[in-house]
C-alpha cells in the first residue's frame, strides 16, 4: 500500500462514477489500444464510485471534510457535476492510499473477510489493478469559500 498526494486538475461525473484527473502521474494501469490488455503505466486519473467517494470524503473528519459533509446534508440528491465543480476546484489536494491487487486475488471487505458472489464463491479481481481510498483532503480557498457561502443560504 502506498500513500500518494495528488492535485486535482478536473472532476467529471459519468453516471455513477467520478473521474479525478490530477497534475501528477502515479502508478496505475492503462489499456494497450492494440491488444486491449491493461498494462502497468503512469496515469494521471482514476475513477471511483460516486457513493464511495462521497462517503470517504464525508467520513475523513477535519475542517474541509466536515464542510463537504455539511453541504452534502443540505442536498436532497447525490452530488451532480455542478456540485462537484463547486467543491473540488482545480488545486484541491487529495491524499490517497493505493493498494495493488493481482488477477485472481480474492476481494475482501474492510474487516478482511472474503466477499462472495450469489453462488457462495469468492469474488476475485479479473486483472491486475490498484484500488484507491481517499484518506486526506485539502480544499482550495476558493472551494472552501464556495461551500461556506452555499451553507449560509
Amino acid at each position: 500500500m502506498a500513500k500518494v498526494q495528488v492535485t486535482i486538475k478536473s472532476v467529471r461525473l459519468y453516471e455513477n462514477n467520478i473521474e479525478l484527473t490530477f497534475s501528477e502521474r502515479i502508478d496505475g494501469y492503462a489499456e494497450n489500444k492494440e491488444t486491449g490488455i491493461y498494462e502497468p503505466a503512469q496515469v494521471d486519473h482514476f475513477s471511483v464510485n460516486r457513493s464511495a467517494f462521497t462517503a470517504q470524503i464525508c467520513e475523513l473528519g477535519g475542517n474541509d471534510s466536515d464542510l463537504v459533509a455539511d453541504y452534502r446534508a443540505t442536498r436532497e440528491t447525490a452530488f451532480d457535476q455542478a456540485a462537484l465543480g463547486k467543491i473540488f476546484t482545480r488545486g484541491t489536494v487529495f491524499i490517497v492510499e493505493r493498494t495493488h491487487h493481482t488477477a485472481g486475488e480474492e476481494l475482501t471487505d474492510e474487516k478482511g473477510e472474503v466477499l462472495k458472489n450469489d453462488d457462495g464463491n469468492p469474488i476475485v479481481y479479473k486483472r491486475d489493478c490498484f484500488t484507491t481510498t481517499i484518506v486526506g483532503l485539502k480544499l482550495t480557498d476558493n472551494g472552501r469559500k464556495r461551500l461556506e457561502n452555499a451553507l449560509v443560504l
